[in-house]
This record gives structure tokens, sequence and C-alpha cells, in this order.
């Protein structure tokens, strides 16, 4: 018999494909589900992962933790805290509660920091450096998950670390619906010609690498998860050709794109409003801070992209009918 599995942040971009595949596979899924409605074919369990009390779960037997704030959605620290620390140290105490196995928990690259060279990409092996609140909170989440490990090594953990992902469902918002639509308007700034590690990792490829992960997941493990890698160069081409009607990028020096940054770092503080260009940002598209390898889970799971950057940036286009 099929294990059962409790997906949260289901109506979420990578919930809902995530809630598909299980599906598929014939798991019995639950969804958590905080507002709006539960993916079709999933058993809706209502309940608030920043509130214990809300949290009445069914038995089941792996939790899926895809909830949390993303750092594109610009949120004030207390709820990034709030929601990606304290959420997950709720769901996992309630889980065990009822018996949970396995626990697979999306973190995010962003947890070890802008570490990465083009000669020394970032391993699991790199001491976690997270340069803003939103890696901090999923790394004080990852530090939560190896301590509840040692005290319950009965339950196997698998926490996995992707960079930007996309697919259909994005949020508007995200880093990753931004590179298609400035593309797509010929506002993408292209510097030193693209040369520098640009990550993009198809969610069809992230929900294969978590699915096989619930499968083979033995003990407390931490992986890398991502595609190419790839330059931004290879991006802009990609999305360009899968577009019709793209007009690309625009060439700047990063001399001037650092007197961007800065001006648009300034008018933040001023306006109290998210920068539109911010030093994070400045930083990965002048060098390879974010090159990430992701061998490991390669070797110890198996994981193989299934679809390459093409073909990826082609069933996306195609999803939101841009072809």
């Amino acid at each position: 018999m099929k294990e059962k599995v409790l997906v949260t942040g289901s109506t979420g971009f990578v919930g809902k494909h995530l809630c598909k595949e299980l599906i598929r596979r014939d798991y019995r899924v639950f969804s958590l589900v905080y507002e709006g409605e539960p993916y079709p074919g999933t058993e809706m369990i209502r309940g608030d992962i920043t509130d214990r009390s809300s949290l009445k779960l069914p038995d089941f037997d792996v939790l899926f933790h895809c909830a949390g704030i993303l750092e594109s959605s610009h949120q004030k620290r207390e709820v990034l805290y709030r929601v990606n620390t304290h959420g997950t140290e709720n769901i996992v105490v309630c889980s065990k509660r009822v018996g949970v196995k396995k626990i697979i928990f999306m973190s995010t690259i962003s947890a070890v920091g802008p570490q990465g060279t083009s000669e020394k990409p970032i391993t699991e092996q790199y001491k976690p450096k997270p340069n803003d609140d939103y890696g901090l909170s999923k790394l004080k989440a990852e530090r939560f998950l190896e301590g509840f490990h040692k005290k319950n090594p009965d339950i196997d953990i698998g926490i996995l670390r992707p960079p930007v992902v996309y697919g259909y469902g994005m949020n508007s918002d995200s880093s990753a619906m931004k590179t298609f639509t400035n593309v797509k308007r010929g506002r993408m700034p292209l510097v030193d010609g693209g040369k520098h590690t640009f990550n993009f990792l198809y969610v069809e490829n992230l929900i294969y690498g978590m699915v096989l992960l619930m499968e083979k997941i033995e003990g407390y493990r931490i992986f890398n998860i991502n595609e190419g890698p790839y330059k931004q160069i290879d991006v802009v081409r990609s999305i360009t050709n899968a577009v019709p009607g793209s007009k690309g990028t625009f060439t700047i020096p990063s001399s001037l794109l650092w007197l961007v940054t800065l001006y648009s770092e300034t008018l933040s503080r001023i306006t109290k409003r998210p920068p539109f260009l911010s030093w994070t940002k400045y930083r990965a598209l002048t060098t390879d801070c974010w090159n990430m390898d992701h061998g490991l889970l390669k070797e110890e799971i198996g994981y193989e992209a299934l679809y390459d950057l093409e073909e990826g940036v082609r069933r996306t286009a195609n999803a939101y009918r841009w072809v």
C-alpha cells in the first residue's frame, strides 16, 4: 500500500506541482490549507503552521514541507521567521505526534549564502553564511531539523536547497517570472557578456528530485539541487528562442550597474519600499557567487534532471501560451 503524504504549501507554486505528481503515482495525499482551496484529488486539512493549536493532523507517513515566505515577497523580517522558522518547528512537532516517518523540507541555496566562484561552486560542505533574513530564516529551520533528528533518529529527514525555480504557476513577483518578463520586454541587463552563473531550475526537475529523495532518504541529509550550471546568456537565449517577440537584453557595464544599484538602495531607504535592484542582485549579475554544485544528490540519490534548459523554458512558454 502506498504511503500517506501530507503537503504543506499545497496551494502554492511548488506544492501544486508536487500534489499533481504524488496523485499520479497513486499516493494518498493530504493538503494542509491555510487559505484557498486544496489541489483537486487531495484531502484538505485546514490549518496554520504559525499556530500549533490549529494543526489537527491525521496519521500519515511522509511530510513534504513546502510552505514558506519567499524573499521576493519582501515581507518584514518577523514574518519570515514566524513562517519559515517557527512554522517549520510547529508542523514537524505535530507531525511527530501522529507518527510521521519521513520529512522532506524545502530550503534554499540562500541558506548557504552567495559564496560560490567560477572555480569553487557551493557544495553541501560550505559553512552557511546567509546574507539576508530569508536565507537565515531557512537556515534556522534546517538547524532545528538537525536537532530534532538527533532526538528522533527513527524519523528520516531530507533537506533540499534549490536556486531560482521556474515553470507554470510561478509567483508573479518571483525572480523567475521577472526573468521571463524582463527578457520579453528587453529589460534584462547583460553584464560581462552574460558569462556569469545564472541558476535556473525547472519545477518538474525539482519535483522529480523531491519524490526521489522521499523514496531513498535515510537518516538526516542535506542536498543542493539544480540543473546546469547555466550562464546568464544561456537563459536569455533560451527564453528569446521560446517566446516570440522577446526583445532580449541590453548591455550595461558593471560600473554603471553599480551606480544604478546604489541609487536603488538609497531610494529604498528613503521610501521604505523594496529596492528595484538590490546589492544581492547586483552580485548575482556581476559575479559567480551563486555557482553551485549538485553532484552529491546525483551520487547518493541518483538524481538527473529530466528536462534541460531549452525544454523547460519551452514547456513553460507553452503553458503560459506565450508562443
